[in-house]
């Protein structure tokens, strides 16, 4: 009898803290720790998670067309069986909802903060670069109703044209906001160790590149190519390559793990730039 009641005991406590840890654990977690959110966000964990996340889109992409071209595998014989509407789902999740929202918050941040225009312009650039890639693979894109779910929530389409123009533009914002003396740098930068010299060439070289894919609807477009060209001031050597590298210092040693993507500009466009 003794025996049944120490068990019936037991058996109650058990319940007992079973209904206690129901009512005080919070079991709506919906949010992954991991992630940046304009919960947890801290702008320079914007600023490594946007340029992460860049590496991987501009590595995917420039797959796609190592493919189509047969640089690479394709994994198909013809192109229909090679590709289908959700092979891009990565790259379209990539731009969209991971660096294009992380850009909009991070922005809000770095304007509240103040003294940040350089976070910015780094921003202003990657995004510009991603736009016209989207319009050179797929025509046109969401742009304008994009990052915008509340009133948005399936953007529509913007024509290419005004996609290209709007990251031009984009472009020439950047450039003045990566030359504010004012302004701090960022925490951590993977690609040109804040040397803000060699973003603004980027700029430009990203400009050139416009310019010389619009040529045959712009009259003008070799016209601004060219003024860039004998400015002097863009990719013009390998010391200035945009390049993804993982030499950061981490617990005061260097976490040296050059990735194996790398996006070189120069020796590609330069191929195709008009003598």
């Amino acid at each position: 009898m003794k025996k049944i009641n120490k068990i019936s005991v037991l058996l109650i406590l058990l319940l007992g803290l079973t209904f206690t840890s129901c009512e005080t654990t919070d079991l709506d977690l919906v949010n992954d720790p991991n992630q940046v959110t304009v919960v947890n966000g801290d702008l320079e964990r914007y600023m490594t998670a946007i340029q992460v996340d860049f590496k991987s889109f501009a590595n995917a992409m420039g797959g796609n067309g190592a493919s189509l071209v047969r640089i690479g595998q394709m994994g198909s014989v013809n192109y229909v069986n090679a590709f289908a509407p959700a092979s891009t789902n990565f790259e379209w999740r990539l731009a969209y909802s991971n660096m294009f929202s992380d850009m909009k918050n991070a922005e809000e941040l770095a304007t509240s903060l103040g003294a940040r225009n350089k976070h910015i312009g780094v921003m202003k650039v990657l995004k510009a670069y991603t736009l016209m890639a989207l319009v050179d693979y797929f025509g046109d894109v969401p742009f304008s109703e994009a990052t915008n779910l509340a009133d948005f929530p399936q953007p529509n389409l913007d024509d290419d044209a005004s996609v290209y123009a709007a990251a031009i533009s984009m472009l020439d914002d950047a450039k003045t906001l990566l030359q504010d003396d004012e302004s701090i740098s960022i925490g951590v930068d993977y690609y040109y160790n804040n040397n803000f010299d060699k973003w603004v060439k980027l700029a430009n070289t990203l400009k050139m590149n416009a310019y010389l894919n619009t040529r045959l609807v712009d009259g003008d477009a070799i016209n601004k190519l060219n003024a860039i060209a004998n400015s002097g001031n863009f990719i013009a050597s390998t010391a200035d390559d945009f390049q993804f590298r993982y030499d950061v210092v981490v617990n005061n040693q260097i976490d040296f793990k050059t990735s194996w993507i790398s996006i070189r500009l120069y020796r590609w466009w330069c191929n195709w730039l008009p003598v």
